[in-house]
């Protein structure tokens, strides 16, 4: 056993040779990602973003303003535009995947066919679905009226990081959202979370946003701290904004 230690000792220094350079490999990819990643950002202006596809949009969102013109890839894997929706009243509800509340409004542990968070996820006890609560309180809206639009924006996945389109396909069939045609899964965009960007984006969830049928943010119960309650404004107003018609009146942008 005396005569192996040097073969041993040599064998854990490579184990941790290796070890440390995967870690470096790992580090210097990421900071290549994010070099990338501001690239695509030059000459942009202060507010505004530019996504992986090349789209400009304003970032974040601002109540009584148009909302950013969303382009991003659904869970099928096909490009969306919001302003391709103009005259449906949409919602929005940004998501972070991890995020219990979010699990919680999706329908987890409501028990049914949805028992369970996301990737493990336990639900925040208490909070009941988004679907749930429309049923209680939207005087007779149905989630699936084809006048609306309900977008979950995925803004970080299970690691905090940006979601990718498979992370969409994969919420999309956990929650049962398939066959639901005015539900969309959108994977949200790298650039979101970029430093500059990041405390914006993340102080978005969880919540809700209501658009008008001139898709101008309206109503926003999204974050920690809302602007607007979720139970007496902004739910009450989504048949409101569905019995109204759409106005030819300019939106600030």
């Amino acid at each position: 056993m005396r005569n192996n230690r040097p073969i041993i000792f040599l064998c854990l220094g490579i184990s941790v040779i290796l070890t440390v350079w995967l870690i470096i490999s790992a580090d210097g990819a990421r900071e290549k990602e994010l070099d990338k990643r501001l690239a695509y950002q030059d000459g942009v202006p202060d507010g505004m973003v530019r996504l992986a596809n090349g789209a400009l949009m304003h970032w974040p969102p601002q109540v009584g303003y148009a909302y950013p013109d969303l382009q991003l890839y659904n869970s099928n894997g096909k490009l969306f535009r919001l302003s391709d929706h103009r005259g449906k009243v949409v919602i929005i509800e940004p998501i972070g995947m991890s995020c219990p509340a979010c699990n919680a409004f999706a329908g987890a542990g409501e028990g049914g066919v949805i028992a369970n968070g996301f990737g493990g996820t336990v639900p925040q006890p208490g909070v009941l679905s988004f679907e749930a609560s429309v049923k209680r309180n939207g005087k007779g809206v149905s989630l699936d009226d084809p006048n609306l639009l309900y977008i979950h924006l995925l803004l970080f996945n299970l690691r905090m990081q940006a979601p990718t389109v498979e992370d969409a396909r994969l919420w999309s069939q956990h929650f049962k959202l398939n066959g639901r045609p005015n539900h969309v899964v959108l994977a949200g965009d790298p650039a979101l979370l970029l430093p500059k960007h990041y405390p914006a984006t993340y102080k978005m969830i969880p919540g809700f946003q209501l658009l008008s049928r001139n898709l101008a943010l309206e109503v926003d119960s999204s974050g920690h701290a809302p602007k607007h309650n979720l139970y007496t404004r902004l739910i009450p107003r989504i048949k409101r904004f569905l019995d109204a018609p759409l106005t030819s009146s300019s939106v600030k942008k």
